[in-house]
């Protein structure tokens, strides 16, 4: 019997759909199928594709995507941990350590891919870390498209919520910079703002200290600039995760009737009039309404997850077809107790290695 060829250009579409555990076991049929599934241009293929979510409950990090309706356990760390964002596959973690009376001190930055579940810890700080009970970090994980160069920014604090000190990890030197920023204490970034990456800039949410209003802060990954941009007066949610939907920055805001969410988006990247609400949708569980539902995330998709903390779920409403599923969390899982830690992002699935960043 000949052997059958299957051309390059049909084998990628097909390892493009499937899971990625399958890709592992497939790397060991043939030479060409490893060689395929390490091609670059396969990952780029998957991510628009093969995508998963990831969120984070006390030690433990969990996953699903929007084809089941369960939710699993992918690691447990050795802190609590919180996710800071994403590229390329590969997750940056922040796992909190040391433990003095009452309140995680240390942390460390762990680069990890949910996949393979292989990790690499990132050099400390050179700046030391705060042990008083007020303390506070604001990070950010971009690229800097002019260098090259992956960048994780942190904001740290060293009396409560004054933001006066930046430091930079470069990816390519491997190291931490420490830089100066004139107008950083005019900001007040969100407790456990999570920044989002869009087009050279990150994105948290936080408070302007002069008028004490909900802004959107915003850094120039490449020259390293801070600027503010302010949000709809009617903007009423004091929480809410950022996300990207076709190429520009949104964000979720309870209804004043308090039985749904607008969903609103910034037409034009950095034009702070240029905001609108996109969509406007009732969401109820049960016959309760939005009160206990808590955004967790916003994905690429135009998906939007939630979490009800009272009924031990996770919501996942498509905005496209105005529908919603239920996820089944784990009975073990202590929801109640963490629905004030929000962490909850998108990301490719990928067998890039932490170390090849």
């Amino acid at each position: 019997m000949a052997d059958v060829h299957i051309s390059d250009h049909i084998l990628y579409n097909i390892l493009a759909r499937l899971p990625q555990k399958s890709l592992l076991r497939f790397q060991c049929v043939s030479k060409q199928w490893n060689h395929l599934i390490k091609d670059p241009y396969l990952m780029k293929l998957r991510s628009n594709i093969r995508r998963m979510i990831l969120f984070s409950h006390g030690r433990r990090l969990l996953t699903t995507d929007d084809t089941t309706n369960s939710v699993v356990e992918v690691s447990s760390f050795f802190g609590p941990v919180d996710i800071l964002g994403t590229f390329n596959g590969i997750v940056l973690l922040l796992v909190n350590n040391t433990f003095i009376d009452q309140y995680y001190v240390h942390h460390r930055l762990i680069l990890y891919n949910p996949v393979t579940r292989v990790s690499k810890i990132l050099p400390d700080s050179p700046s030391p870390a705060v042990l008083d009970n007020w303390s506070h970090y604001t990070f950010g994980f971009g690229y800097d498209t002019t260098t090259d160069d992956l960048k994780i920014v942190r904001f740290r604090s060293e009396y409560y919520y004054i933001h006066d000190k930046c430091d930079v990890f470069s990816f390519k030197k491997n190291s931490w910079e420490n830089i100066l920023h004139t107008n950083i204490q005019e900001i007040q970034f969100r407790l456990r703002s999570m920044g989002k990456y869009l087009n050279g800039f990150l994105y948290w949410t936080g408070y302007s200290k002069l008028d004490d209003k909900l802004a959107i802060v915003a850094l120039n990954v490449k020259d390293m600039v801070l600027t503010k941009i302010n949000l709809p007066n009617q903007f009423s949610n004091d929480y809410t995760p950022l996300g990207t939907i076709d190429g520009c920055l949104h964000m979720i805001d309870e209804r004043v009737d308090h039985m749904g969410f607008n969903v609103w988006v910034m037409k034009e990247q950095g034009v702070e009039n240029s905001w609108m609400i996109r969509w406007s949708f009732p969401l109820s569980v049960e016959g309760n309404y939005s009160t206990v539902l808590v955004p967790i995330c916003i994905l690429d998709s135009g998906k939007i997850l939630f979490m009800n903390c009272f009924r031990q779920l996770i919501i996942i409403y498509c905005t496209t077809n105005a529908s919603h599923k239920k996820l089944n969390l784990p009975e073990e899982l202590d929801v109640l107790n963490s629905c004030w830690k929000r962490d909850g992002i998108e990301c490719v699935e990928s067998l890039v290695s932490p170390s090849d960043l």
